[in-house]
């Protein structure tokens, strides 16, 4: 997440936390809102130390509480009300912390680590923390991809040629592609990952139909002269966040159903029949 991501997400994420105490039905709550507000929290928290890490001092960070399922929760694991007022103080805190900061600190673009090969797409491990905070009324969408015939390429020019020139032009244009949208990640050779945060199963294979069209109509430079490729991509969606654990592999699949059913092509993953 920007600076300015982490300081509307903390805004927004207290304004759940009053919703949360707010409730008429005083200490009780339903347990998956309330696990799913301190996850964020957490999950938060982290990202306002990544973006700011000198800002929050020494202040704690907090572990998210196990559900109770003890006789003094009615034997319904919910979690208790000053629990929840610590994570809106914590929310509150981070919040007036910030907004002392300078406008010109608080707006300064974030640095995100890039793959150490070629210094284009994201680390493989901000993936992770992306996906925990990833979130959208449309839903989460992830894309796993890779070259088609790859090792032919290498193979024809050899791989010190292929990384010289295909793979940094190739990255380069899936990082522009996601500008505005979401964020690219390298997983390793000509393998990579794009996620795009609230984005429809519907909205995320427009824009993958787009990307692949674009990129066979690409000439990619190559010593003297020009290679064409083609892409294999795997979608998968969250709907929910109990979606986002299994996006990952999902996606995966996918990108090898694309591989199976002749490449150049996209495939949305769907439950396999029983």
């Amino acid at each position: 997440m920007t600076r300015q991501e982490v300081v509307a997400n903390l805004r927004a994420l207290a304004k759940v936390a009053d919703h949360h105490l707010e409730d008429p039905h005083g200490r009780y709550f339903d347990p998956l809102h309330i696990m799913d507000l301190f996850t964020r929290a957490t999950d938060l928290m982290t990202a306002v130390r990544t973006a700011f890490p000198s800002a929050l001092g020494d202040m704690p960070v907090r572990s998210i509480p196990e559900s109770s399922g003890t006789s003094d929760f009615d034997n319904r694991g919910y979690i208790h009300r000053h629990e929840i007022e610590t994570v809106r103080r914590d929310l509150r805190y981070a919040m007036d912390v910030l907004d002392a900061l300078p406008p010109e600190l608080v707006n300064a673009p974030s640095v995100r680590a890039k793959d150490q090969k070629f210094g284009i797409l994201d680390v493989p491990t901000l993936l992770a923390e992306d996906l925990r905070s990833a979130r959208g009324m449309f839903g989460v969408a992830l894309v796993y991809l890779d070259i088609d015939h790859f090792k032919g390429l290498n193979t024809k020019y050899t791989e010190r040629v292929i990384d010289r020139t295909v793979l940094p032009q190739f990255q380069g244009l899936i990082a522009d592609a996601v500008v505005g949208h979401g964020y690219a990640y390298a997983e390793g050779g000509d393998e990579m990952v794009i996620l795009l945060p609230n984005f429809s199963a519907g909205m995320a294979a427009a824009f993958m139909a787009d990307l692949l069209d674009f990129i066979r109509r690409v000439p990619f430079q190559v010593e003297n002269g020009t290679e064409t490729i083609t892409v294999s991509a795997g979608l998968a969606i969250a709907s929910s966040i109990r979606d986002l654990p299994h996006l990952a592999d999902r996606a995966n699949e996918a990108k090898r159903d694309a591989k199976d059913q002749g490449r150049d092509r996209l495939v949305l993953w769907r439950p396999r029949a029983a």
